[in-house]
């Protein structure tokens, strides 16, 4: 047994796992979450139909994405709202990856994304990285990537840092975040190429369209779909 296997048997007896949701003793590979919680969360009903949902209500077709969508219900202080602080702010970071898991099955089952070639988290700058220790949404692609059988890239770049949209209101989240601040390396990659953009959680579209829009100005022959773990009401 290594060295991290017995530190973490150790913890394990003297502070139990619990699931972050229930209270009730977790395994390890369950990472935060039971098995009966997680399947309880608040999955979007429209989850199966990605052009119906988020791309008419929040992008308006602009940037024209081929699909748009989430799959979990976020509303302020919900489960799913406590879990994605946790794993932004708390390094809870295997909650990212037990959640990004849940993301990968039912994309899975989805005929929606069949042709998707590669899969883009929406990255964060070098200094929040360094100060958080990971992206939390590269975290919740790789699944993804793997459920789909395609690469992910890492060849969207955060250019500069910009304020969280945390403790902003809507209208200056809608106008919070620029395409300037990506950029797209090694474009010649991903031309005529069916990008599977993904963050965390949508609530204006406005980091979304943000790197939609820096992907087709540097790739315009590029197909997108968004993507996100969450969304927030209208």
């Amino acid at each position: 047994m290594g060295a991290g296997t017995l530190l973490d048997s150790i913890i394990s007896v003297v502070i139990p796992r619990r699931c972050r949701i229930c209270g009730r003793p977790a395994m390890r590979e369950e990472k935060g979450i039971c098995e009966q919680c997680l399947y309880t969360l608040p999955v979007s009903p429209s989850f199966r139909t990605p052009r119906q949902h988020l791309e008419t209500a929040r992008f308006f077709h602009n940037p024209p994405l081929v699909s748009a969508n989430a799959l979990l219900f976020y509303r302020r202080n919900n489960v799913v709202a406590e879990l994605i602080k946790d794993f932004k702010y708390h390094s809870c970071s295997g909650l990212a990856e037990r959640l990004g898991g849940l993301l990968a099955i039912h994309i899975k089952a989805s005929a929606d994304y069949l042709s998707v070639d590669c899969v883009m988290p929406v990255p964060i700058h070098f200094t929040k990285r360094m100060k958080r220790g990971y992206n939390q949404t590269e975290i919740l692609a790789r699944p993804v990537a793997e459920a789909l059988d395609v690469p992910l890239s890492a060849d969207l770049r955060a250019v500069r840092a910009h304020a969280t949209q945390t403790h902003k209101n809507m209208e200056e989240r809608r106008t919070g975040v620029k395409s300037d601040l990506f950029l797209v390396r090694h474009p010649e990659r991903y031309r005529s190429k069916h990008i599977l953009l993904l963050d965390d959680v949508i609530t204006t579209g406005s980091t979304i369209r943000a790197a939609a829009d820096a992907i087709f100005r540097d790739v315009p022959e590029a197909k997108i779909s968004a993507l996100a773990l969450a969304m927030t009401e209208l």
